[in-house]
């Protein structure tokens, strides 16, 4: 006979006991739970057209994925083939809701966003505005806005493949008025970039920073170098600088840049 906890030639035995519990019990919470959760997925929203609102626009997708209980997805199919431009009016609605908006959906993606946000008719605005946390981005050309391409108000947040300051070829600058990303605290933990080159964003162009941090909760590591936590993969374009700005402010070009930021934040 064993006892409760006991070595043998060098085993180690624990001996457990099972009492019976009342139930029954499902992995991630009550029958009617996981129920609704595997015949409620979440729900997909897809962009049709490149209207400033109604059915079918990004503007409208926006609201629908907002409006949605759980995690939603934005999806784009917009007819014809080449880069699609969706040019809004006015300020976009801020992205309440945890989802995925996902312009590597669109029909003829292999790599290159085709999916371009021009601000130059949206007055005085941000192009996407994250207030949500758990939300991510990828896929967009975003330029051509007052102020940020991208204000991220929220946490845990994921910015990858995008060109933000630049024209679809990501060559040609095409400023966001204020700057690429900003993170404005106390947001923290967003992720701009990844681990993968399919996740660099190209980040050029911008008027006053390529990338705005205002809360250095959120760990970055430039040009794909590795931290303990997140990391932010920028890609370089020959034809124009990249400039960052975090606190304490810190404004650079090129490589240099990418020394200052990794050794204000690591």
């Amino acid at each position: 006979m064993l006892k409760p906890y006991q070595t043998i030639r060098g085993l180690c035995f624990v001996m457990l006991a099972f009492v019976p519990l009342t139930g029954p019990y499902y992995l991630g919470g009550t029958k009617a739970q996981v129920q609704e959760k595997i015949s409620s997925p979440g729900a997909v929203f897809t962009v049709t057209n490149t209207n400033d609102s109604g059915a079918g626009s990004f503007r409208q997708a926006i609201i629908d994925s907002n409006n949605a209980a759980g995690s939603d997805t934005i999806a784009f199919n917009i007819a014809g083939s080449g880069i699609r431009t969706i040019t809004p009016l006015s300020s976009l609605p801020s992205v309440t809701e945890t989802s995925i908006i996902d312009g590597t959906t669109q029909p003829g993606f292999t790599g290159v966003p085709l999916i371009e946000i021009n601000g130059a008719s949206a007055g005085n605005s941000n192009g996407l505005v994250v207030d949500a946390n758990g939300a991510t981005v990828k896929g967009f050309v975003i330029n051509r806005f007052q102020s940020a391409g991208i204000l991220i108000n929220g946490s845990n947040n994921t910015i990858a493949g995008n060109y933000i300051g630049t024209n679809a070829t990501g060559m040609v600058p095409l400023a966001n008025n204020f700057g690429g990303i900003q993170i404005v605290a106390p947001a923290s933990n967003n992720l701009i970039g990844g681990v993968t080159a399919a996740d660099r964003n190209v980040v050029s162009g911008n008027v006053i920073a390529g990338i705005a941090i205002q809360s250095i909760t959120n760990v970055v590591s430039p040009r794909q170098l590795e931290t303990e936590c997140r990391v932010i993969s920028l890609e370089l374009r020959p034809t124009a600088s990249l400039h960052l700005a975090i606190p304490p402010v810190v404004k650079s070009d090129g490589e240099s840049g990418f020394s200052a930021l990794r050794a204000a934040i690591l």
